[in-house]
């Protein structure tokens, strides 16, 4: 049963991907020692450090100790229930699961996961020349519900030199078998699960431990799910729920600041490629997909402010020359539309793109790359013309439109990190640390970017840091009430310390509030619809993992029309890493709400990715960031400067 403090609006099921364990009250024996300033090294290794109770007779009162599953010399056996320490329990029952696997059947093909630091257990459930099949399970307590079990999901493993094919994109479940996206990636991933129930489930449980079966539940657990409100977007002369709608019937929230000066860059080749872009943006090629940018975002395009510039290559030589050209223009917001010869992403993930954009952001010139093939095709070009607008229109200082917010006066303060690590000996070392804000309002615009620290040790990094949020929040004391940072589950532990003692520490925080969210988009769960056939839930929905972490579906089906449209995207998994006041449930719902709104505030296309700008930015930036370094360009100045990274 959902833990009773956790109150849910719009109720539903969802299947977790969780097999709960019929019993949670077990005991084993464990072996410890008392903690008392030892090193690891000094330790068997298979040794972790745990908080446990002195005695089976008072729970209260603990201690740390050093904790294994197995005697040891020096360690003094103890009885361990698996309410003492869910760490421990999870540890035993990861331990019996592999018992299990090798005791009951040598025939399941199962094999533990080393290399991870959430230890699993992989079940090959069918072999293909690319790779594997695999289902893995992952010893789990869930909060929300009270349950130890095992956590379990799909994995197509790829093998090391097998390329990334859409032979392997099938395997893996985001391609059909005709090479379009996989409408049924939700139900493929059930049956894949079902496989695994039907080949290993009675062979693996129940788990033996001495003088109890521990057994596991068939089916997977259900939470009670709620719902938040769908997005509303604003423009300037109303609200819709349709961007693209939204803003040709009621026009972009502000338009730009002058007329504009656009660059086609091309090889001379190309041309006939550009003329045909020319076109589109006009809306004169498509007119009944794309009316052009005068309708659509209030800027014209005509002989009048578009300028050609041809080119031999792509290279710094060339695109230094474009750059020097264009910043001899006096006539307004000014845009480089590079017309650029690679044929698909991977090969826009070039050295020569990344040189090129590190240019023209180094000399704050906005740029905005279209491929040959995606001008090439008519059906390409046809439902791509309406997104290279809207970023075109955006980078050139345009604001399309934002979302209504649940928070009035509250600033969204995105973390990203570009640090440089080293493998030393197998041990990840960070030889410079880089952070970086993404600042929203909780209506989605985007306000501007900071460099919130850059140094070469922790020590001098971590007191940038402190000092960057702490000028954040003076700097903008006056126009917001609540400062909500938005980092990514990969941010380290030191560092939102950092951020929490700089909120703990301002002087004037009455009625202000500090709230840290930890976003994280690669997480270890997965849901099911249990009401809808396609298996997949409604967007909006959310389900309870604990008080204080959630996950939400920010990409799903439409309730108005709840058919199966395309590939839908994994849930996101939110937890409230700190808050300056006591949160109700109602204000962490309040939160979730405002990080579901700022996925639909993305400007780079009007079905852009389904996750909150302040995330979503932060990552596009890291990606430049991270190929500059590589490719030894030096640093250059990110700070306000339009939004260059869509």
């Amino acid at each position: 049963m959902v833990d009773s403090q956790i109150p849910i609006a719009h109720s539903e099921a969802i299947s977790l991907s969780f097999f709960p364990l019929l019993d949670d009250n077990f005991d084993f024996s464990i072996y410890r020692l008392e903690a008392r300033g030892e090193r690891k090294d000094e330790l068997p290794d298979t040794a972790i450090r745990h908080s446990l109770p002195i005695s089976t007779t008072d729970g209260e009162e603990r201690k740390d100790y050093w904790v294994t599953l197995y005697p040891c010399a020096g360690f003094e056996e103890f009885r361990c229930k698996s309410d003492y320490n869910q760490y421990v329990s999870r540890q035993f029952l990861h331990a019996k699961l592999i018992q299990s696997c090798r005791a009951t059947d040598p025939r399941i093909d199962a094999e533990e996961d080393a290399k991870l630091v959430k230890k699993r257990v992989l079940f090959k459930i069918q072999a293909h020349y690319e790779g594997d099949e695999i289902v893995w399970l992952q010893a789990h307590f869930l909060k929300s519900a009270k349950k130890f079990g095992f956590l379990a999901d799909f994995w197509f493993r790829k093998k090391p030199n097998t390329p990334f094919t859409r032979r392997v994109q099938q395997l893996s479940l985001s391609l059909d078998k005709g090479n379009r996206e996989n409408k049924n990636f939700y139900s493929d991933r059930y049956d894949k699960l079902q496989q695994f129930i039907t080949a290993n489930f009675d062979k693996v449980f129940p788990l033996s431990n001495e003088h109890q079966k521990i057994e596991v539940v068939r089916k997977l657990v259900q939470l009670q799910a709620g719902s938040l409100d769908k997005k509303t977007y604003v423009f300037r002369n109303g609200i819709h729920d349709s961007q693209f709608i939204g803003i040709r019937r009621h026009l972009p929230l502000t338009t730009l600041s002058g007329e504009p000066t656009i660059f086609f860059v091309y090889r001379p080749p190309d041309r006939p490629l550009s003329v045909d872009l020319y076109k589109a943006l006009r809306g004169e090629k498509f007119p009944n997909v794309f009316p052009g940018t005068e309708k659509m975002f209030g800027f014209a395009i005509g002989p009048g402010n578009i300028k050609g510039i041809a080119v031999s290559d792509f290279k710094e030589e060339e695109m230094a020359r474009v750059a020097d050209i264009i910043l001899k223009n006096e006539l307004g917001p000014v845009l480089a539309l590079i017309i650029a010869p690679w044929k698909n992403e991977e090969e826009e993930d070039s050295e020569e793109y990344f040189r090129a954009k590190h240019i023209f952001v180094g000399r704050g010139i906005p740029s905005q790359v279209v491929r040959v093939d995606t001008l090439g095709k008519d059906y390409r070009l046809q439902w791509s013309t309406s997104n290279i607008a809207l970023q075109c229109f955006a980078k050139l200082g345009g604001k399309p439109w934002k979302v209504r917010p649940r928070n009035e006066r509250c600033l969204i303060i995105g973390v990203g990190q570009s640090h440089r690590e080293d493998d030393v000996g197998g041990t990840r070392i960070i030889r410079r640390y880089y952070a970086y804000s993404v600042l929203t309002e909780s209506s989605g615009l985007f306000k501007e970017l900071r460099v919130l620290g850059r140094a070469e040790d922790s020590t001098s990094y971590l007191a940038q840091l402190k000092n960057s949020v702490s000028n954040i929040v003076r700097d903008n004391e006056d126009l917001f009430d609540r400062f909500v940072i938005h980092a990514t589950y990969k941010i380290r532990i030191d560092e939102l310390k950092s951020i929490q003692e700089v909120f703990e520490n301002i002087h004037n925080k009455d009625n202000k509030q500090f709230v840290v969210l930890r976003i994280n988009e690669n997480n270890d769960y997965f849901g099911y619809s249990v009401a809808n056939n396609s298996l997949v839930p409604f967007e909006s929905t959310y389900a309870p993992l604990a008080w204080d972490e959630f996950l939400v579906w920010f990409d799903g089906l439409q309730y108005h029309n709840p058919k199966v449209a395309r590939r839908y995207a994994r849930p996101l998994d939110i937890s409230f890493y700190y808050s300056s006041t006591d949160l109700t449930q109602a204000d962490r719902l309040n939160y979730l709400q405002d990080a579901l709104n700022l996925s639909g505030a993305n400007w780079r296309g009007f079905n852009a990715k389904s996750m909150p700008v302040s995330i979503y930015y932060a990552q596009l930036i890291a990606r430049f960031i991270n190929k500059f370094d590589q490719l030894g360009l030096p640093e250059i100045e990110i700070e306000n400067l339009t939004p260059w990274f869509l």
